[in-house]
């Protein structure tokens, strides 16, 4: 599965620690699906200052074949406006992560061996992450920085040899809400007639 994004300028007016994080993967819909492999990038706030990295993530809560599951940053820079390409695939329990920055000219390709995911699921995903203490304990969902709106594009999955766009599958939109379930903190929108472009609205900080 594949998508592109441009990374988005985040507001941090409020002076506060935010996060937001823009990425495609596989798995991670449901708990029946406890594992998630997913490249992207973070769009942050610490205080008045605005941060920008690219990263990507194999996540189980045991058994991770990278990292112990924690997200990895990657070196290569980044910015807000940043053309984003990325992809996850598997075969035979081999797995590729690759992203690119086209705005800045680098790709950056991570392999990986790995058999314990589901693949139950391809995902085009705005969020605020959790963050979790030095040991990887006592994890929390952290407050979501505003990034205004990010547009997904090109987003493509395969499923038993089978390619198409969102629209060609079973495909749902959710909701992010605040920790109360009170608040939507951000809102998909429609498909476009592609069945391949939407876009994703920020709507509150939470948490």
């Amino acid at each position: 599965m594949s998508g592109d994004w441009t990374v988005p300028t985040v507001n941090c007016a409020s002076g506060q620690t935010l996060y937001s994080v823009a990425w495609v993967g596989i798995d991670g819909d449901s708990d029946s699906s406890p594992t998630v492999e997913q490249d992207g990038t973070a769009s942050d706030c610490a205080g008045s200052v605005a941060s920008y990295y690219a990263w990507y993530e194999l996540y189980a809560q045991s058994g991770s074949p990278l990292n112990g599951g924690a997200e990895v940053e990657l070196p290569n820079p980044v910015a807000a406006g940043d053309l984003m390409s990325a992809s996850v695939s598997v075969v035979s329990g081999a797995w590729t992560l690759y992203i690119d920055d086209s705005t800045k000219g680098w790709t950056s390709t991570t392999h990986a061996s790995w058999s314990a995911p589901v693949e139950s699921s391809a995902e085009w995903i705005v969020e605020r992450p959790e963050v979790c203490n030095g040991s990887g304990q006592d994890c929390s969902l952290t407050s979501l920085a505003d990034f205004g709106t990010v547009s997904f594009t090109r987003a493509i999955a395969t499923e038993s040899g089978t390619s198409g766009s969102i629209s060609d599958f079973s495909a749902s939109s959710i909701e992010m809400l605040s920790n109360s379930g009170s608040t939507a903190l951000a809102i998909p929108g429609p498909l476009d007639s592609t069945g391949e472009d939407f876009e994703d609205d920020w709507e509150a900080t939470g948490p």
